[in-house]
C-alpha cells in the first residue's frame, strides 16, 4: 500500500475537502532498452542505451505501456481526494503508472521539465529509517561506553559542533562526560561513528591537542596555525576557512606539512593538561632539531660521524633520520619521549 500526497494542499470549501487535481492518465518516460530476452541493452562503451516509451493508465489493462495495450483502450485521469489517498496494492496498474510516471516527485528517473503533481509516502520506508537511526544510536552508544575516558574526552574535542577544550573537559566528573558523549551519539549517530573511524578525525585530533598543550597556537587575527615558542608559521588558511581543516588538507599532498604533524604528535604524547610542551625550531628540518636535542641531553650519544641509541649505531644523520622514519615512526616517538622525560629530570645540585 502506498499513500500518495498532493504537493499542494487541497482547497477547502465549508469545512470539506475538495480534489485539487487530476494527475493525467499519459506520460512518456525514459526506460532502459532490453532485448526480446528481458536483458538490458548496452552501447560499445557499456552504457546502458535509453528509449522513450509512452505510458498510460487505462483500467482493465495489464500493462501500462500503450504499445501493449489494445487499440480501443482509453486512458482514465487519476483523482486525488482532500490532498492525499491511499492505493492499495491489489490496484497493481494504477501502482506502477503513479510510481513510474514523471508526475511523481518521489520517482528519481523523472523528467525535470515536467511539473510534479505529487509525492508517494510510504510508512515502511519511514518508519525503517527511523529504526535504522535508532540502530546507529545503539552502536555509538556501545562504541562510546566501551572507550578509555581519556580516549572519549579526545573525541569530544573534535567531534562535538561546540567542542570543550581539554582543561574544561579535565574538570568534568567522568560521568558527565559520558552523558555529553551519549548526547552527541543520540544527535548524529553517524558522525560519532564515522569520526572515530576517520583518519582525519585523529588528525585534528593531533593539532587540537597541540593547540591545548600549547605547542602550537591559532591565530584569529591572520587565520594562521604558529609554533607557540617562535610565532613561525605553520599553516595560513584562506579567509572564511577553517584553518585546522585547512591544514589537514594541506598535510596529505604536502610531505614537510605532514611532518609537522608527526612532530606534534611528538611533541604531545604522554603529555598532561597541566603541561607546558617545549617546541622546536621549526626553521631546522624537525629530525635533525631532534636528534642535536638529543645530543646535547646525552639520550643520543655521538662518537665521530657514528650516533649510538638503544644499542644500535647509525652511520651520520642521515642513516639516523632514515631509522626515525621507519615502522609509522615509532622510533622516532620513543626519542621524542625519551628527549621529553630527560628534560623534566632534576639537573645535578638541583634541590628536589
Amino acid at each position: 500500500m502506498q499513500i500518495i500526497l498532493l504537493q499542494k494542499k487541497a482547497k477547502t470549501k465549508g469545512g470539506v475537502r475538495e480534489t485539487f487535481d487530476n494527475i493525467p492518465h499519459t506520460d512518456e518516460i525514459k526506460e532502459i532498452k532490453r532485448d526480446k530476452e528481458g536483458e538490458a541493452v548496452k552501447d560499445s562503451g557499456g552504457n546502458f542505451v535509453y528509449i522513450n516509451r509512452a505510458i498510460r493508465y487505462s483500467p482493465g489493462e495489464t500493462s501500462i505501456y500503450i504499445d501493449e495495450q489494445a487499440d480501443t483502450s482509453r486512458g482514465q485521469n487519476i483523482i486525488i481526494y482532500g490532498g492525499g489517498s491511499f492505493i492499495g496494492d491489489q490496484q497493481v496498474n494504477k501502482l506502477e503508472y503513479l510510481n513510474k510516471c514523471n508526475y511523481n516527485k518521489s520517482n528519481p528517473q523523472r523528467r525535470d521539465d515536467v511539473t510534479a503533481l505529487f509525492r508517494v509516502y510510504n510508512r515502511e520506508d519511514v518508519f525503517q529509517k527511523h529504526l535504522d537511526k535508532q540502530d546507529l544510536v545503539i552502536d555509538a552508544k556501545g562504541m562510546a561506553k566501551a572507550m578509555d575516558l581519556e580516549e572519549l574526552k579526545a573525541f569530544l574535542m573534535v567531534l562535538s559542533k561546540n567542542p570543550r577544550s581539554l582543561s574544561s573537559l579535565d574538570r568534568m566528573p567522568a560521568s558527565e562526560i559520558r552523558h555529553e558523549a551519549y548526547r552527541l551519539c543520540t544527535e548524529d549517530p553517524k558522525t560519532f561513528l564515522e569520526g572515530i573511524k576517520s583518519a582525519d578525525s585523529r588528525t585534528k585530533l593531533i593539532i587540537v591537542t597541540g593547540i591545548t598543550f600549547n605547542v602550537i597556537k591559532f591565530n584569529k587575527v591572520d587565520n594562521t596555525l604558529r609554533w607557540s615558542s617562535t610565532d613561525e608559521i605553520l599553516s595560513k588558511a584562506p579567509k572564511g576557512m577553517d584553518a585546522i581543516n585547512f591544514f589537514i588538507e594541506e598535510a596529505k599532498s604536502n610531505a614537510e606539512k605532514a611532518d609537522m604533524i608527526d612532530m606534534i604528535k611528538s611533541r604531545t604524547t604522554g603529555a598532561s593538561s597541566k603541561s607546558v610542551v617545549k617546541e622546536v625550531h621549526v626553521h631546522m628540518n624537525m629530525y635533525e632539531t631532534l636528534i642535536a636535542d638529543a645530543i646535547d641531553a646525552e639520550v643520543v650519544i655521538r662518537n665521530g660521524t657514528w650516533i649510538s641509541y638503544e644499542g644500535e649505531k647509525y652511520k651520520g644523520n642521515s642513516a639516523f633520520i632514515t631509522a626515525l622514519k621507519a615502522d609509522g615512526l615509532a622510533l622516532f616517538t620513543k626519542l621524542a619521549t625519551d628527549y621529553e622525560l630527560s628534560q623534566s629530570k632534576p639537573t645535578a645540585g638541583a634541590k628536589e
